[in-house]
């Protein structure tokens, strides 16, 4: 599977709506809202760029990946930078 495909095989590129995420909190919302109903919330950290959007592959061009570590049969543990948007999931996690 390409690093830029789901679980299903479907690649990111063949979706023909791409859907985006929040850049601040990682929620992931259809292309066409202009606010995320997680950060309009006034109890919601939000830069003070203010509202800002990204996609998954400008995430995996940017090296955002998440690493998923077996520790025993029952248990793994996510690694993530500590700034990245916690919405995104690549093949490479597992």
């Amino acid at each position: 599977m390409s690093p830029l495909s789901t679980r299903g095989g479907t690649s990111l590129a063949r979706m023909t709506q791409p859907r985006v995420l929040c850049a601040t909190c990682g929620v992931e919302n259809d292309s066409g809202e202009e606010v995320c109903t997680v950060c309009a919330d006034e109890r919601q950290y939000l830069p003070s760029g203010g509202q800002r959007w990204t996609t998954l592959a400008e995430l995996a061009a940017g090296g955002c990946r998440v690493e998923v570590i077996e520790r025993d049969a029952r248990a793994h543990r996510r690694r993530q930078p500590a700034l990245e948007a916690p919405g995104f999931l690549d093949d490479a996690a597992g």
